[in-house]
Parts: C-alpha cells; sequence; structure tokens
C-alpha cells in the first residue's frame, strides 16, 4: 500500500484543528507576537495623554455685599447696575488711585468676578489666587484678602458718586473659601491607561491566534487538495 503524498491529501475540519493544535507553541508565538503589538501601539500612542489627575485646586476669596433698595428699580436692577459699575472704567480708576497699582483695565476685568447670589438681594465676590496680570500678581489668600477689600471700596465710592448714598453694605467681609475643583480637558489616570493596554494585550493575544490559525490552515490547504467533503449517512 502506497503512502499518501502530501501534495494529494484531503483535510477535513478536525484533521484542521487537531494538526493546528499540534504546533501549539507557534500558536502561543503568534499570539505573544500579537499582544506585544497591539499593547506597546497602545502605549506608545497614548502615553503622552496620561495624566495623574483630571482636575486642579482651585483657591480663592469670597465676600458678600447686600444691595440696598436705593431706588425704585427691582432687585434684579439694582444688582446688574452694581456689577456694571464694578466692572466700568471709574471703578477702575479709582481703584488705582485707591491703591496706587499699575494695572491694565483688562487685568483689572479679570482678576475679580461679581455674581448675583441665590437670594435676590446679595452680590457674591470672588478673587482667584494666585493670578496674574502683566506685572501685576495676586501669590496667595493675604494679597486676595487685600486685593478683594481694594475692589469692594472702589465700588464703593463709584456708586456713591453715581448715585450720592451707600448703595450696598457688607454683608460678609472678604474671607478665604473652600477649595473647589476644576475638572480639565479629559485625560485618562494612569490605572485608566493601565486598563486599556491590558484591553489592547488581551485583544492582540486573541489575532495572534487567529492570525497562526489562518495561516497555517493555509499552508495546509495550499499543500494538500483541500478540504475533504463530510460523508453523508444513507
Amino acid at each position: 500500500m502506497k503512502r499518501q503524498n502530501a501534495a494529494d491529501r484531503e483535510y477535513d475540519v478536525p484533521e484542521l484543528i487537531r494538526l493546528n493544535l499540534k504546533v501549539w507553541w507557534l500558536m502561543i508565538l503568534f499570539a505573544l507576537a500579537g499582544a506585544v503589538f497591539l499593547g506597546g501601539y497602545k502605549y506608545l500612542s497614548n502615553r503622552s495623554y496620561v495624566s495623574e489627575k483630571n482636575y486642579e485646586e482651585v483657591y480663592r476669596v469670597t465676600a458678600s455685599l447686600y444691595v440696598r433698595e436705593y431706588n425704585d428699580e427691582t432687585a434684579a436692577v439694582r444688582i446688574g447696575t452694581l456689577i456694571k459699575t464694578a466692572d466700568s472704567r471709574s471703578a477702575w480708576q479709582n481703584f488705582l488711585e485707591r491703591t496706587g497699582y499699575e494695572l491694565e483695565y483688562v487685568g483689572y476685568q479679570q482678576l475679580f468676578d461679581l455674581l448675583e447670589g441665590e437670594s435676590s438681594d446679595i452680590v457674591t465676590v470672588y478673587v482667584g489666587y494666585p493670578a496674574e496680570y502683566g506685572g501685576f500678581s495676586i501669590p496667595d489668600e493675604e494679597a486676595a484678602l487685600v486685593f478683594a477689600d481694594d475692589v469692594i471700596a472702589a465700588i464703593d465710592e463709584t456708586m456713591q458718586e453715581m448715585v450720592g448714598e451707600d448703595c450696598f453694605d457688607i454683608l460678609d467681609e472678604p474671607y478665604v473659601a473652600e477649595p473647589t475643583r476644576r475638572q480639565l480637558a479629559y485625560a485618562p489616570s494612569a490605572e485608566e491607561f493601565r486598563e486599556e493596554i491590558l484591553k489592547a494585550a488581551t485583544a492582540g493575544l486573541m489575532f495572534g491566534v487567529i492570525v497562526e490559525v489562518t495561516l497555517y490552515t493555509g499552508f495546509l490547504l495550499l499543500r494538500g487538495k483541500g478540504v475533504r467533503e463530510p460523508k453523508k449517512e444513507g
């Protein structure tokens, strides 16, 4: 009985599976190569975006002003007038005259905020630190407290020039508020980055196995005549 030539062989599916399992070492080699390739690619392409934290601490000094009923307008209109006055060039000039600072108008506007509070008659003053504009800086909480006092005094002086009377009372003197967290542009944390690399490496393992099975099966079929059709019963 003659031995069948490899080129004349036909393979059925179970035999192809068995032959692939016989070269398990080749399957492992391709799996490891796939894991290294996809995991390494994930690492190299995303490592520059990794951040240890996705937020920053925001430090600020806060004060609260109670707006008086200095005219017949609604509280919302009076508060709006106060906020616009605080942001005006007149208030800025009074601020400079009072402090002697050399600070541009745009810098003056950027270094504090006035916002309407939850109560309709309350305005909240915020001064963030550390902050700077040009050569002017607010390096710490002490400087922020002084800056807030000077801003409030400049607003008061400007409103008295316009209206002729006190328009607000200081409900809360400037104080150092608890730090808040501001979300930064999203960047994956180190832990999330490790998880993504692990997922990529796992996908690489599967991809390597699929490539090895495809190539080796193709090699076997090219040597033989193809896949043998299963015998039909009956």
